[in-house]
């Protein structure tokens, strides 16, 4: 995959009193469209440039906000992930996304108990986050609690089906994978 182009010099974002026209907001998601394509094939540093040209365009582009975070996060760069996400929750704090990246950044800096809250916040969102279960299973598997896991992993599994398969090979579940609980459950 190629390179994404470097954003060129920041425009002006907003029209006078702080709010974007609504050329802007679509420019900006088209824009945070393209950063969350080169999230999802993992191209963190590209996508943190595509969101940074939208919140530019945008400074409330709730998404921009929360996959910068994400990006930063996997990227080892924890602190400067979290303003970000409190960004993102605090301009749209119904968008599930943002709790669910919050969570995952907690997650990746091995801040469990934080991480899990924002997993459950997720999930008082959108109560049928496959995801949000897997994240919270994975999180059980590493401090071997095999019940929280499997509780997790079940609702995950009843959910999204899919999350069995990516159970198997996760190695966030080493420390419970030999339970017979775990075993039942992944590889029935």
């Amino acid at each position: 995959m190629s390179a994404a182009p470097a954003p060129g010099p920041a425009e002006p974002a907003a029209e006078p009193g702080g709010m974007s026209r609504p050329d802007e907001k679509k420019e900006a998601l088209d824009i945070y469209r393209q950063g969350y394509q080169a999230y999802a094939a993992h191209h963190y540093s590209e996508s943190i440039g595509y969101f940074d040209r939208a919140i530019n365009l945008d400074p409330a582009c709730y998404q921009a906000y929360s996959y910068k975070g994400a990006a930063l996060a996997f990227a080892g760069r924890y602190q400067q992930a979290m303003p970000l996400l409190d960004k993102a929750i605090m301009l749209n704090p119904h968008y599930e996304d943002a709790y669910f990246n919050k969570a995952i950044s907690l997650e990746l800096a091995g801040v469990y108990g934080q991480a899990l809250i924002f997993y459950d916040q997720a999930l008082e969102v959108n109560a049928r986050d496959p995801w949000a279960y897997y994240g919270k299973a994975s999180i059980y598997g590493r401090l071997r609690d095999v019940d929280a896991c499997v509780k997790n992993l079940k609702q995950a599994i009843a959910i999204d089906p899919s999350t069995r398969e990516h159970a198997k090979t996760e190695a966030d579940f080493n420390n419970v994978r030999n339970a017979p609980a775990f075993q039942q459950l992944v590889y029935r």
